[in-house]
């Protein structure tokens, strides 16, 4: 539809309006294989698999066996050159679990071999696959497949029975299933014969579908370069990483290039002589997050949000400071986005060069037509036609038609055009450091959160009562006036006498006599036993022997002699003395004491237990109920913390690594500092290694790469901690207070949110350590399980940076003097020497070559003769300092234009 190359050479020599920089950091690799090392310790010689492969595919090997069974007599026989083989071999393209087919593909090895690789055709089939030859008895395809299928039922018979005695069912199960597959065998045997011969219109070609030839690969390929990385055993743990490494510095221009109309957004029919207004109503859809609200004020937060929409350089800078893929250093007031590149076993500058282009062209051309795209669906435009003219707001169209013709007007957004071009601006040598869980050392926020205790005053405390214990009961006991014979005297005194041992009608009786009576001197009176029960005062009560006598009832006397309790409960008494106070009835009050039971004793218990246990389980809703809302109240509290300003953490985690970084480019000096802080000798040293270190290294560049979690997943594995303490120490959350679906099994990184808290923080699901008013980034740097630093080497200094980087402690490792693996074309002058010497070389000569003006003066130069159109979209080939790359963008605008519309006649 549109031509985005259209008059572009008029556009030449504008300035750009942007520009964006940009880097590719790329790590050098150097590498020592164990199975290198082994086969020199044996003597060998280092063997490629591709190259065995080459050489398997076009010859034969002349030895086929070795003599002599001494080692150091050992012997190669024949000792001679390979021959040369057919390069041609035939594969099965579908087995169809047969094993003629299998026997089959050694025939047409033979016919492919003698025919130059090619297949049979037409009748050429039946010559292979011939009735009678698959009918032989001996030698036939059909014999082979017998003996083959024997032999494997044979052995996994045999396997089955494990040295025991093979069962006749063995055997016949055996038998069956070599009948089972012979049965089949045979029935591929009549498919393939049937395709051979041509019956019934079958087209003999079509067996080549079964089979398919492969070609070795040419000899030459043995003496083609190598991948060096392809040659590295997996198993290694020899591998040593250069400690410095390239940076290619890109900058990324941005060119208006004027402006056209885009798509039609509505039509409008305007008759003869008549008006129309429309009003457009321009919405658009905006999240801003704001980081610093108490700094900014609303009115700068506005005007910043509107520019990254509608601007393409904008939006591009505001997505590189939120890439968690994009290392970003600052220089006075230039900031480099740096791109991680993928590791190189070569050191030459232009191969590295090349593979930076590309990386940095993908990247950013992905980048931009992203969010152009995303501007581009930012606008929406709905027009509204009235009747009478409203001034409903500022932006309004106003079309007549004036002719007397039917007009149709187009209404069209004006759309931008912008130019985008990359420069290459030189390469620069870094020093990296690869540190450990390098979060390790942030300190992490806390929350302080109370958690109210329980309202227990309305909870009323168990009445249970008392346990039970000894009731004393009292009660009146008749004694009855009982005289021998007829014996009356009711008045008189008595006092025990005998017991009545004799065989009388009052054997066993406690008799007693009057007494202080001078006309009465032998009456007698029953004495006792006298015998009552009375029932206890409650259930599973007994009497004790504990029966305590008050006295009698009105002006009577009586003295008790024994009182015995029964083993029925009841009690017996027996009076020492009596006076009946002329009544025939002596009231007696007995007070009795009743003990409970076990029974008693267990009611008890019950009783008590129900109460408490009804008293708990209010206690523990309570408490279950404060600890609800205490959890629900730290879950959303949590979650509702804002995070800190995103500099402010971005600079902690740069402290953090500059600390590690420095402590080994200062040596020794923060040892010695430490051990005697007062000593102004040892912190001059400090002052003067911090100069030479600024120096030869830019350290305010410093930039670093925070790996992902998944390299070492689950290093600090962590969830929020939701233990309040109610007053009851054993308050959990359990499943029945969590909402979930029913199959989801309890996993070790669930976590918990409420209807009000708010969504939880990226990394909740993987089980990471969170910062409550951390960032994304952030919590990514925690738990990251290490980070790569990377300070760039100041143009000039690479020697010197060399020189010192050879002295920090820990570096004995890091591949100095490990031999140099590259084999790009541009590397032969380095092969034979190691590593620390190639970056010498490499050093001496970026020094030079960073150092000439020339070079300066070539980056600007596209400030100073502006947009110049390249040839081509992408070329990584042309020299450094130079415009390698250059796109198109496409932006839309708020504005709308009205034409008239003249449709295109596509009838004939």
């Amino acid at each position: 539809m549109f031509d985005l190359f259209k008059d572009l050479d008029t556009y030449t020599g504008i300035p750009p309006y942007a520009s964006e920089h940009y880097g590719v950091y790329q790590p050098l690799l150097g590498w020592e294989s164990r199975l290198t090392k082994k086969w020199i310790q044996r003597g060998g010689i280092v063997v490629d698999p591709h190259i065995k492969k080459v050489l398997d595919g076009r010859f034969k090997p002349g030895p086929e066996l070795v003599q002599n069974d001494h080692p150091l007599e050992f012997l190669a026989f024949p000792l001679q050159p390979g021959s040369g083989i057919s390069p041609y071999s035939v594969v099965l393209t579908k087995t169809l679990n047969s094993e003629l087919l299998v026997v089959l593909r050694d025939a047409i090895q033979g016919f492919v071999v003698q025919n130059d690789g090619r297949l049979p055709q037409g009748a050429e089939w039946n010559a292979l696959i011939e009735i009678n030859n698959l009918m032989d008895p001996e030698e036939g395809p059909l014999r082979k497949v017998n003996d083959i299928h024997r032999a494997r039922l044979n052995q996994q018979m045999m396997a089955q029975a494990q040295g025991g005695q093979i069962t006749a069912e063995m055997l016949a199960t055996t038998k069956q299933a070599h009948l089972s597959l012979m049965q089949y065998e045979s029935q591929i045997a009549v498919f393939l014969l049937a395709h051979a011969e041509g019956q019934g219109g079958a087209d003999p070609n079509e067996l080549s579908k079964l089979f398919s030839v492969v070609t070795a690969a040419p000899a030459n390929d043995i003496l083609r370069p190598t991948d060096p990385l392809a040659s590295i055993d997996p198993r290694a743990s020899g591998g040593a990483l250069s400690p410095v490494g390239f940076v290619h510095l890109f900058r990324q221009y941005f060119f208006d290039l004027g402006t056209f109309l885009g798509e039609s957004v509505e039509h409008i029919w305007l008759a003869p002589g008549t008006t129309i207004e429309l009003i457009e109503v321009s919405t658009r859809k905006s999240i801003v997050e704001h980081q610093e609200e108490s700094a900014t004020e609303t009115t700068t937060a506005s005007e910043d949000s509107s520019a990254v929409k509608d601007e393409l350089s904008d939006a591009v800078k505001a997505e590189n400071s939120s890439s968690t893929k994009l290392g970003v250093s600052t220089t006075n007031t230039v900031n480099f986005g740096v791109y991680q590149g993928t590791a190189s076993a070569n050191y030459g500058v232009e191969s590295s060069r090349k593979e930076a282009r590309e990386a940095t062209h993908k990247q950013n051309r992905e980048q931009a037509e992203k969010l152009s795209s995303q501007i581009k669906r930012s606008y929406k435009s709905i027009f509204k036609t009235v009747t009478e003219t409203t001034d409903v707001r500022s932006r309004r169209y106003l079309l007549q038609n004036t002719s007397n013709k039917l007009i149709n007007y187009e209404l069209r957004r004006k759309m931008r055009r912008v130019g985008v071009q990359l420069q290459d601006m030189g390469n620069q040598l870094c020093w990296q450091v690869f540190i450990d869980d390098a979060g390790v050392s942030l300190g992490l926020s806390e929350l302080v959160h109370f958690a109210e205790s329980p309202d227990l005053a309305n909870l009323k405390d168990p009445d249970i009562g008392p346990p039970p214990a000894n009731i004393a009961k009292k009660v009146t006991v008749p004694i009855p006036f009982t005289p021998i014979l007829n014996y009356s005297n009711w008045h008189a005194n008595y006092e025990f006498a005998y017991l009545e041992t004799g065989n009388t009608a009052y054997k066993d009786k406690f008799l007693g006599t009057v007494k202080g009576d001078d006309d009465d001197d032998d009456s007698q009176i029953i004495m006792g036993p006298f015998t009552f029960k009375i029932d206890p005062p409650q259930s599973n009560y007994v009497l004790t022997d504990d029966i305590r006598i008050i006295g009698p009832q009105g002006n009577k006397q009586a003295v008790v002699r024994t009182k015995t309790k029964n083993a029925d409960g009841s009690f017996t008494l027996v009076l020492q003395f009596i006076n009946f106070g002329k009544e025939n009835v002596l009231n007696l009050d007995v007070e009795l004491v009743f003990a409970p039971q076990t029974g008693a004793l267990t009611e008890y218990e019950t009783n008590k237990k129900k109460v408490q246990e009804k008293y708990d389980a209010e206690r523990q809703r309570l408490l279950k109920k404060s600890f609800l809302e205490s959890v629900r109240k730290r879950i959303k509290d949590a979650s509702s913390i804002r995070s800190r300003p995103a500099w402010d953490l971005r600079e902690e985690e740069r402290t953090v690594i500059y600390r590690q970084l420095l402590q080994r480019l200062m040596l020794d000096s923060w040892d010695i500092a430490s051990k005697n802080q007062k000593d102004t000798e040892n912190l001059r040293l400090s002052h003067v290694r911090s100069e030479i270190i600024r120096a030869i290294f830019d350290v305010d560049g410093m930039l670093y790469f925070v790996a992902p979690e998944w390299w070492m997943p689950r290093r600090h594995r962590s969830q929020l901690d939701l233990k309040v303490q109610v007053g009851d120490p054993a308050i959990e959350l359990t499943d029945n207070d969590v909402v979930k679906w029913d199959d989801v099994e309890k996993r070790a990184d669930n976590y918990r949110i409420t209807e009000d808290s708010a969504p939880a923080r990226y990394g909740s699901s993987l089980g990471w350590l969170l910062q409550l008013d951390g960032d994304n980034l952030r919590n990514a740097f925690l738990n990251a399980p290490w980070v790569k630093a990377v300070i760039p080497i100041r143009p000039g200094r690479e020697r010197a940076a060399l020189n010192w980087l050879r002295s920090i402690e820990g570096h004995e490792n890091d591949g100095w003097n490990t031999p140099y693996i590259g084999t790009a074309e541009e590397d032969a002058e380095f092969n034979g020497k190691t590593i620390g010497e190639v970056l010498e070389i490499i050093a001496e000569r970026m020094e030079k070559e960073n150092g000439k003006i020339a070079n300066v003066l070539e980056a600007d130069k596209v400030f100073e003769k502006g947009f110049d159109p390249l040839a081509s979209g992408f070329d990584a080939g042309l020299p450094a300092n130079k415009v390698f790359s250059q796109w198109i963008s496409i932006l839309p605008t708020d504005q709308i234009v009205a034409s008239e519309y003249e449709p295109k006649d596509l009838t004939r």
